[in-house]
């Protein structure tokens, strides 16, 4: 069995046991989930899922796992926090702890990850951040693991624009004020441009706008199109999965953004 959700909407799947017990996982856009086993033996579930995109998992009271394994490209959770979050993509996959602990594996490596911690795995490591700040979203647990520090200082205006590529062209999402720390992850490869971290996302800048001194970072291409993901119509039942890890509307509204008519 097989699910997915498109731009803007999620899907929500429940896991039952036989006591009524139960663990949800709640499926952001972009994402498929495969059931690879789903069984249920005197109170406790059998569950192994194979993942792409992001997700928000949440154990009720008394859920007991026999066997627990999410299984992507890069890695896999093989112990369920009560409440966490993942996203695997090409890059990396990505666990976030709010509540209790996972236990995840990849680069030959076993890892524990608290509540307030993350971890990014590739082939060839498993990378851990501590203390993570609400919301504790995975754009933020790269730029703690990769990101150099910088300031918006524009010469011309009051502030920074942050746009969705590096080039006029691309969509504004927001703006850095004059004197805002600056998340700096990237450029292009004349250096004109900054990539950086923006509420959930990644977003650019003019690199002449930004006081900042960050040898060697990663190139990227000027056709780069950053992902901004998005939950449209959101409930309290989604907040109750998400806000570990997005906040409230008020903290990102490019993660919650209103609908369109």
């Amino acid at each position: 069995m097989s699910s997915g959700s498109k731009n803007g909407g999620r899907a929500l799947l429940t896991f039952w046991d036989d006591q009524g017990h139960s663990a949800e996982m709640m499926v952001l856009p972009y994402s498929t989930v495969e059931i690879m086993q789903f069984e249920v033996d005197a109170g406790t579930l059998r569950l192994q899922l194979r993942f792409a995109g992001q997700a928000g998992v949440q154990l009720g009271e008394g859920v007991r796992f026999a066997a627990f394994d999410i299984e992507t490209d890069h890695g896999h959770v093989t112990q369920a926090a009560q409440h966490f979050a993942v996203q695997a993509n090409d890059s990396a996959t990505r666990v976030i702890v709010a509540v209790g602990a996972a236990e995840v594996t990849g680069a030959g490596q076993i890892v524990t990850v608290a509540s307030g911690e993350g971890v990014r795995v590739r082939d060839t490591a498993i990378q851990s951040s501590t203390a993570l700040t609400y919301p504790m979203n995975f754009a933020k647990l790269d730029s703690a693991l990769d990101s150099c520090a910088g300031v918006a200082n524009s010469t011309l205006y009051p502030s920074v624009n942050i746009r969705q590529g590096p080039g006029d062209g691309y969509d504004i999402i927001g703006e850095f004020i004059n004197g805002d720390p600056v998340e700096i992850l990237g450029k292009t490869p004349l250096g004109d441009r900054y990539r950086v971290r923006f509420l959930s996302a990644f977003g650019w800048v003019v690199a002449d706008g930004i006081e900042a001194t960050c040898p060697d970072l990663p190139v990227f291409p000027y056709e780069t199109l950053e992902q901004v993901y998005g939950v449209i119509g959101f409930t309290d039942a989604d907040l109750r999965l998400l806000e570990p890890f997005f906040g409230l509307r008020r903290d990102d509204y490019l993660f919650y953004p209103l609908p369109t008519n």
